[in-house]
């Protein structure tokens, strides 16, 4: 196990906990993804150990998805109001986040081919 890289990405998240407590509402791991994308600017790459770690942890990815997909399955008792609320959100965040990847996606493309 790389120790720098585990370090760094444990660190980013607990930073992100401390943090949670002045900005509120914002879930500490998501916090700590911007610290960390934040980090990753400043530092212009993507240290060794955490490329390793982060490679490491992307295996069990879908591990930690097996707690929201529960979570989804246990929203059985809600009314049919909250549920088509859900879905209308669920269906304009895909129409939103769909395009912009692609478009992302196919700037990064671009970018890449004009430096090589």
């Amino acid at each position: 196990m790389n120790v720098t890289g585990f370090l760094t990405l444990v660190g980013c998240y607990l930073l992100g906990t401390y943090m949670t407590n002045f900005i509120g509402g914002i879930p500490a791991s998501v916090i700590g993804i911007i610290v960390l994308f934040a980090l990753l600017i400043l530092l212009r790459r993507v240290p060794e150990g955490v490329e390793k770690m982060a490679g490491n942890l992307l295996g069990y990815l879908p591990l930690m998805l097996v707690v929201p997909a529960v979570g989804i399955v246990d929203f059985s008792g809600l009314e049919t109001s909250v549920w088509l609320r859900l879905v209308l959100v669920i269906a304009l965040s895909l129409l939103v986040t769909v395009p912009l990847c692609g478009w992302l996606l196919q700037y990064l493309i671009g970018r890449n081919k004009d430096h090589v």
